[in-house]
C-alpha cells in the first residue's frame, strides 16, 4: 500500500490479498484484507488488478430493452431497433409513440410485442401486425401492457383484463371464453 505525499513510500507490503472486510474497523483488519476497493478485482492468485473499465457503445434515449437467445430489441430515440451481435442497430419500426413502453415475449422463432396501442411480432427483422378476425366469435388479440406465452397460448394483460388466445393460434381469441 502506498501513501501519497511529496513522494510515495511503502507503508505495508502485502503479498496476497484475501478479500474485502468491510465489517471490522480498519485498526483491526486482519493481514491481507482490504476495508474497501474501487474498480479493482482480486484474481485467483490473490493479486489486486485494475478493472479494464468500459466505454459507451450507444447514445440516445433508450428503454424497453429485451433479449433472448440470439435476439435483442429496444426502443432508441422513439424507434424500435434490433441490437446486433456487433452492437450495430437495425431499425425495425422507425417511429413509435413517445414514451410507449414495450413488452416482448418469444415463441417459435418470433418475438411478439405490445405497447398498449399495437400488437404484433417480429420475424427476420420484419414486423407483422395482428389482422382483424374473419371468423364468428373470434377477435384479434388486443394490445396490452404485457404479454407472455403459456401452454401454446398467448396471454395479454390489458388494464385489469387478461386476453387468452386460441391454442396454437396466438393472433386470435374467442370472445366467449378468451378473456
Amino acid at each position: 500500500v502506498l501513501s501519497p505525499g511529496n513522494s510515495y513510500k511503502n507503508i505495508v507490503n502485502v503479498e496476497k490479498f484475501k478479500g474485502i472486510d468491510n465489517i471490522a474497523p480498519i485498526s483491526k483488519l486482519e493481514a491481507g484484507y482490504l476495508s474497501m476497493a474501487v474498480n479493482v478485482d482480486i484474481d485467483d492468485d490473490y493479486r489486486v488488478k485494475s478493472k479494464t473499465g468500459y466505454s459507451s457503445l450507444l447514445t440516445g434515449t433508450c428503454h424497453s430493452l429485451w433479449a433472448t437467445q440470439d435476439l435483442c430489441f429496444m426502443i432508441k430515440d422513439n424507434a424500435l431497433v434490433r441490437v446486433n451481435d456487433d452492437y450495430t442497430l437495425t431499425t425495425i419500426i422507425s417511429s413509435v409513440p413517445a414514451g410507449a413502453k414495450f413488452s416482448f415475449t418469444y415463441e417459435n422463432g418470433r418475438a411478439y410485442f405490445t405497447n398498449g396501442m399495437t400488437i404484433g411480432y417480429i420475424f427476420n427483422n420484419a414486423v407483422t401486425y395482428f389482422s382483424p378476425a374473419t371468423q364468428l366469435y373470434k377477435r384479434a388479440m388486443s394490445p396490452g401492457h404485457m404479454l407472455r406465452f403459456h401452454n401454446s397460448r398467448l396471454i395479454v394483460a390489458k388494464d385489469d383484463m387478461f386476453y387468452i388466445s386460441d391454442a396454437a393460434n396466438p393472433h386470435y381469441y374467442d370472445i366467449r371464453t378468451g378473456w
